[in-house]
């Protein structure tokens, strides 16, 4: 369930750009955590916290911190670095860090159209560490990756690096990246640029790139909420890629019906559907000016009842912030 969770967390934001989950001109309100740090073109190797995470990382020419990655990335691009810190409830996070190690050259992950090299064990940040690099093929073409992990002070720490065909920085540079990463004992600022409100008996957690609902315990009713990081070119066909990116959560669901929505004022595709466990699976896909957000959960109807009213209250409960 852990490696389910931390492979879910990286499809929702596998292929980052830079940029808002804002509209053009909207704007911003402050969060209930301390304002962002606003976003800046840092020279190379400049090291720069990356805000909702205790990592900084050195900054490449050209390439500067997005708040709502959160991460650093190229302007009008989906060249990014993104950092997430997974929680591990209370089991050994250097246990969960072979799990997910060992789970980068599963099924799963060639599912969500992802190739990974054999991980190398490192360290990152001072802590024990995996290394790898790979592709991620997704409906907008192949792009070069660049994955750490790292078993933290009770957290696992995701490093992922998306190079756009015909980036300048390569492989090798983004690896240096994310070894020269730094751990704080704190985390820096930020809000993730939006917000929904939680259905009657179901629980909010924010982290660094998602929201998360859920109701009982493990393997209840989840809702997951996560930006695209604002990506620089939005797909044409945009029904024919939320149904695509449904189809690729862990549980690989189909969609059984596909609906037409509007919320707050943005325009999207609502999926509902079965995944591959029999649970029944749901998801809202609306896009922004710059990129989009992607709702998912599921749950099993026959132990919890049917959560769709819950979960559709949920997802047209979104504000951006």
């Amino acid at each position: 369930m852990r490696l389910r969770a931390v492979l879910c967390a990286a499809v929702l934001v596998s292929v980052a750009g830079c940029g808002s989950t804002q509209r053009t001109g909207q704007v911003s309100a402050p969060s209930t955590a301390a304002s962002s740090p606003a976003a800046s073109v840092a020279p190379t190797g400049d090291e720069q916290a990356i805000p909702r995470t205790r990592i900084s990382l050195p900054v490449p020419e050209g390439l500067r911190v997005e708040p709502s990655l959160p991460g650093i990335g190229r302007s009008n691009s989906r060249t990014s670095i993104v950092v997430t810190e997974q929680p591990v409830n209370g089991k050994p996070v250097r246990e969960v860090l072979d799990e997910v190690a060992a789970g980068m050259t599963g099924e799963q992950a060639k599912r969500q159209g992802m190739e990974w090299e054999k991980p190398v064990e490192t360290t990152i940040a001072g802590f024990p560490a995996f290394l790898t690099s790979g592709t991620q093929t997704v409906s907008m073409g192949t792009f070069r990756k660049v994955n750490g992990i790292l078993a933290a002070e009770g957290v696992l720490v995701v490093i992922t690096g998306t190079l756009e065909p015909g980036d300048p920085l390569t492989v090798d540079d983004f690896k240096k990246v994310i070894i020269g990463a730094r751990w704080s004992a704190e985390a820096a600022p930020g809000s993730i640029g939006f917000d929904l409100t939680p259905a009657e008996g179901y629980q909010r957690k924010e982290s660094t790139a998602a929201l998360s609902f859920t109701r009982g315990g493990q393997g209840g009713p989840k809702l997951v909420a996560a930006p695209s990081m604002g990506q620089g070119r939005l797909p044409e066909d945009k029904r024919a890629y939320a149904v695509d990116r449904f189809g690729k959560t862990p549980s690989a669901p189909s969609a059984d019906t596909v609906t037409e929505v509007t919320i707050a004022a943005l325009s999207g595709f609502e999926m509902v559907g079965r995944d591959n466990k029999g649970r029944t699976a749901y998801g809202v896909m609306t896009f922004t000016d710059t990129g989009y957000i992607f709702v998912a959960g599921d749950f099993d109807p026959a132990k919890h009842g049917d959560q769709l009213p819950a979960f559709k209250q949920m997802a047209r409960s979104l504000v951006l912030k």
